[in-house]
């Protein structure tokens, strides 16, 4: 069992991107964990903001 606490605007936009594509949020968290262990980490690059020409 994983338990985390998710603001309600976040939740309520991942709830309702996964009802559109026909997931639980409970099914897609386990997809990210599963694509996680396939990948050997995280399958997206995290890196903070970087500057641009306007900031």
């Amino acid at each position: 069992m994983l338990s985390t606490h998710i603001d309600p605007d976040t939740k309520s936009a991942f709830t309702h991107i996964c009802d559109e594509i026909g997931l639980s949020p409970s099914q897609a968290i386990k997809l990210f964990a599963k694509a996680v262990i396939n990948h050997g980490g995280i399958p997206f690059d995290v890196k903070t903001k970087q500057a641009n020409k306007q900031t």
